[in-house]
């Protein structure tokens, strides 16, 4: 998402979930649940080890922190450094909440 996402979501849905959402999305933890339309599979990546994600998963913090540089996001617009990394560790947030160490 650094560089940008491959698709956005009409624009009414954008200034709807802008208002409505752009604030908790950045200051709360995310609820899991939602469903990715059929066309928005294209953002589901592939499978991998553990060993592989963390190697992308570090590849990718560096990445972010080498660089002020961020795309618009793909229904909150413009956003600032701050509105855009909170966003984001939000989301790492929710995701992370799903690894279960092993045994």
């Amino acid at each position: 998402m650094l560089d940008g996402a491959p698709a956005s979501p009409p624009a009414p849905i954008q200034w709807l979930l802008r208002m409505v959402m752009k604030k908790r999305m950045t200051t709360k933890t995310l609820s899991p649940g939602f469903r990715l339309t059929r066309k928005a599979a294209v953002l589901i990546p592939d499978e991998t080890t553990p060993q592989a994600g963390l190697l992308l998963l570090h590849n990718a913090t560096e990445r972010v922190r080498s660089t002020t540089q961020r795309a618009r996001h793909p229904v909150f617009g413009a956003c600032t450094c701050e509105d855009w990394d909170a966003f984001h560790f939000r989301h790492c947030e929710m995701h992370m909440s799903f690894i279960i160490p092993e045994a």
